[in-house]
């Protein structure tokens, strides 16, 4: 498991194949998401326990960062990747 996430490359390509899934699921496979709908789907799963600290993450990286009205997913990557991948 350690040769899986040894090279910082292979990291951040294994974490945006995630955060891909994550951004189709709160974007309902939409091309871009408000950041308001960002921080109500933050709140409508932050009870949910195998996902509570990427809801965090999310949700801090939301309320934290001043984007325009709607992001993308590369800048959806952009507020969390730095988080997930160097801690």
């Amino acid at each position: 498991m350690d040769a899986l996430w040894s090279s910082q490359e292979r990291r951040t390509r294994m974490v945006m194949a995630c955060l891909r899934s994550v951004f189709n699921v709160v974007s309902d496979a939409r091309l871009v998401i408000s950041r308001e709908a960002l921080l109500e789907f933050g709140k409508s799963v932050a009870g949910a326990d195998a996902s509570a600290g990427v809801v965090q993450l999310i949700l801090t990286a939301a309320s934290e960062t001043h984007f325009s009205d709607t992001i993308n997913f590369e800048g959806f990557c952009r507020l969390l990747l730095p988080r997930l991948v160097h801690g």
